[in-house]
């Protein structure tokens, strides 16, 4: 699944990432920087940021999340080192359907994992149902 999710046969060339995440993180751009200078990888060719609804980046921080959001995108570009990456940072109020139907819409990411730190049996009973896995074609 990974190789035709991250289609790491190509290290992701012509492929876009999408991450979702919450409350931000004030540093990922220099994180990302200084994971690519010590583990010798290549810039991706494109990082982007995307608030979904208003954010403060030092919350991520504060609850934990900056931590997460490094993880995600620093394996993401490991896996797929010439991808480009959108993480999205969604404020927590909003939904998590509303969220995906918004990145959705926008069309631009092949593919849109989520790792949310939590047992699945406690995402599923915190969203009243089973875990939402988005994969875009």
């Amino acid at each position: 699944m990974l190789q035709k999710v991250y289609n790491v046969t190509t290290e992701g060339e012509n492929t876009t990432i999408g991450i979702l995440d919450l409350y931000g993180d004030p540093y990922i751009v220099q994180q990302l920087a200084y994971f690519d200078k010590i583990t010798g990888l290549p810039n991706p060719p494109n990082f982007s940021v995307v608030p979904i609804g208003p954010y403060n980046p030092n919350l991520g921080i504060v609850t934990g999340w900056a931590g997460e959001i490094s993880l995600d995108v620093e394996v993401a570009h490991a896996i797929a080192p010439k991808a480009n990456i959108t993480l999205y940072i969604a404020n927590p109020n909003i939904p998590l359907p509303a969220i995906i139907a918004y990145i959705t819409s926008q069309n631009k990411v092949d593919t849109l994992p989520q790792s949310f730190s939590i047992p699945e049996s406690l995402f599923s009973s915190l969203f009243n149902g089973p875990s939402f896995y988005s994969c875009m074609d």
